[in-house]
C-alpha cells in the first residue's frame, strides 16, 4: 500500500527535522516504492535506468553537481528531473537549495523537504514484516555495486550482536541465497563480521550451522506471504559464486560511474 508524503512528512518531520520548501503543495503524492534514490546520472543526463518512483535523496555531490552548472543548463536539467513522477524531494545537510530547482518543483507539485542531517543519516522503514517472522541475521547492502533491480547488492550478516542503521561492517563473504522474486533475480550474499572473534573463523558456507541456512531459507520463503508475492528460494551458492556476483556488480556500478564522468 502506498503512502502519501504528507504522512511520510507526518511521521519523519520531528526525526529528521524536515521543513518544506516553496510551499506546501503536493502532500497528496504517493509514495509507491519504499526506496531510495540519489539521482546523480539523471541529473547528468543518463535517465535510462532512473528510477523515477522513488524519492530522491539530493546531497552534497548532487547539489554541488548543480552549482557548476550555467544557469540556463541547470534549468535546463532541472526541467527534465522535475518531468519525470517523482514523488518528493529531500535535500541533506541543510544545503542551500539553487536557483530554479524549488521553483521548477513547485511548477511540477513536487515536495522539496530539507533536513540538517548528513545523507547517511536519513533513512527509510523498508518494510514492517507482514508474517511472523523475524529475522535472525543483519540486513544491509554492499556500498559500490549495482545488482539487476537497480539497487545495491543484498548482503545478509551473521553477527552474535545486532548492529544499528548506518553501522558500517568489514564483514568476509562466504556464500550467497540466490532467489527469485517479484522483481526477477535475487542474490543474498551472506557474510561473516570479521569483528566478532564468534563468527571470524568462518571462510566457507560449510562452515556455518547448517540448521542456521535452513532458518534463513525459510525466511525468505515466507516472509512476503501475506503480502501475495511469491518468492522462489532456488538455493544456496558457495564463496566463489557469491564473490563473481560481487564482481559483476561492482562492474556495473563502475559502469555506472563512468558513464557519469562523461557525461560531464
Amino acid at each position: 500500500m502506498a503512502v502519501t508524503v504528507g504522512k511520510l512528512i507526518e511521521r519523519l518531520k520531528a526525526p529528521l527535522q524536515l521543513e518544506q520548501l516553496g510551499g506546501t503543495d503536493g502532500h497528496e503524492r504517493e509514495i509507491e516504492n519504499p526506496d531510495v534514490s540519489s539521482p546523480g546520472l539523471a541529473l547528468a543526463g543518463y535517465v535510462g535506468r532512473f528510477t523515477a518512483q522513488r524519492v530522491q535523496i539530493l546531497g552534497e555531490t548532487e547539489i554541488t553537481y548543480l552549482s557548476t552548472l550555467s544557469e540556463s543548463e541547470r534549468k535546463r536539467i532541472l526541467t527534465q528531473f522535475f518531468a519525470f513522477p517523482i514523488p518528493c524531494v529531500f535535500i541533506t545537510k541543510g544545503l542551500e537549495a539553487m536557483t530554479p530547482l524549488v521553483d521548477l518543483a513547485v511548477a511540477a507539485h513536487v515536495p522539496v523537504l530539507r533536513s540538517p542531517l548528513k545523507t547517511a543519516e536519513v533513512y527509510r522503514l523498508d518494510r514492517v514484516l507482514s508474517s511472523a517472522v523475524f529475522y535472525n541475521f543483519d540486513y544491509g547492502f554492499v556500498e559500490g555495486t549495482r545488482s539487476g533491480d537497480g539497487d545495491h547488492l543484498d548482503a545478509l550478516l551473521i553477527i552474535d550482536e545486532p548492529t544499528f542503521t548506518g553501522c558500517h561492517v568489514w564483514a568476509r563473504p562466504i556464500g550467497g541465497l540466490e532467489m527469485r522474486d517479484e522483481k526477477g533475480p535475487d542474490f543474498k550474499v551472506l557474510c561473516v563480521a570479521i569483528g566478532d572473534p564468534h563468527q571470524q573463523h568462518i571462510e566457507r558456507l560449510e562452515q556455518v550451522r547448517p540448521h542456521r541456512l535452513v532458518e534463513i531459507e525459510q525466511f525468505f520463503a515466507t516472509y512476503k506471504a501475506l503480502e501475495d508475492k511469491a518468492v522462489e528460494i532456488i538455493g544456496w551458492r558457495d564463496h566463489e559464486a557469491a564473490l563473481q556476483v560481487l564482481r559483476d556488480d561492482r562492474e556495473t556500478w563502475l559502469g555506472e560511474v563512468e558513464a557519469t564522468a562523461e557525461a560531464h
